[in-house]
């Protein structure tokens, strides 16, 4: 990973009260965020609740936002990317 590069997945998405005819009145989401660098991955961080929190005050809507305790930084080491090469070029 080159140093700085961040990479966010949405791990899992509850929309209630799930149906595809009615807007949702609450909906819950998580969001994976990863780096080699821990600065990084913190400021990506901030934006993404900072813009969470502009679109909650825009629409009129309340938002809330956890946060999981956090590992170390790190690449894959040589021997198990060595096992991996496609995925983790």
């Amino acid at each position: 990973m080159e140093k700085g590069r961040v990479v966010g997945t949405v791990g899992a998405m509850k929309i209630e009260p799930g149906v595809i005819n009615a807007v949702p009145g609450r909906a819950e989401l998580s969001i994976d965020i990863r780096s080699t660098s821990a600065q990084a991955k913190d400021k990506v961080a901030r934006l993404v609740k900072q813009r969470g929190a502009a679109i909650a005050r825009d629409r009129g809507i309340a938002i809330e936002s956890l946060e999981y305790p956090r590992g170390g930084t790190g690449a894959f080491g040589q021997a198990l990317a060595a096992h991996y090469p496609a995925t983790l070029r």
